[in-house]
C-alpha cells in the first residue's frame, strides 16, 4: 500500500469520528462510527509504523559491507571527476578500485551469515 493511502485511511478515520460525534444524537450510532473511525486510524497508523520501523535486520555483516561499498562508489566518482579534469590517471582512483574489488570479495564471504 502506498504511504498516501495509509495517511488517507487515518484522515478518513478521524473524519468519521468527528462526524459521528458532532452530527449524531443516537449514542449507538456515535459508538459505531467511533469504532469504525478508530479501526481506520489504527489500520493507517499500524501500517505506517511498520513501514517506518521496518523489518529487523538479520544479515548485518553483509549490510555493513554493502554500505561501505556504496561509500566507495561515491569516492570513485569524485576521484574519476578529478582525474578527468586533470587528464591524469589518479593513484587514488586506482586505490579505490582495488578496495572495491576487495569489498566485493568480503561481501561474498559475508553473504548468508546471520547477526554480525
Amino acid at each position: 500500500m502506498k504511504i498516501w493511502v495509509r495517511v488517507l485511511l487515518a484522515l478518513v478515520g478521524m473524519a468519521i469520528i468527528f462526524v459521528g460525534v458532532v452530527t449524531s444524537d443516537d449514542p449507538q450510532t456515535q459508538l459505531a462510527l467511533i469504532i469504525v473511525g478508530i479501526l481506520l486510524i489504527q489500520g493507517g497508523v499500524w501500517t505506517l509504523a511498520q513501514r517506518l520501523v521496518g523489518p529487523r535486520r538479520e544479515y548485518l555483516k553483509l549490510r555493513s559491507e554493502v554500505t561501505d561499498f556504496l561509500g566507495l562508489v561515491r569516492h570513485l566518482n569524485e576521484a574519476s571527476v578529478e582525474a578527468a579534469a586533470t587528464d591524469v590517471e589518479s593513484a587514488e582512483r586506482h586505490r579505490i578500485l582495488q578496495e572495491m574489488h576487495a569489498r566485493v570479495d568480503r561481501m561474498g564471504l559475508a553473504a548468508g551469515q546471520r547477526k554480525g
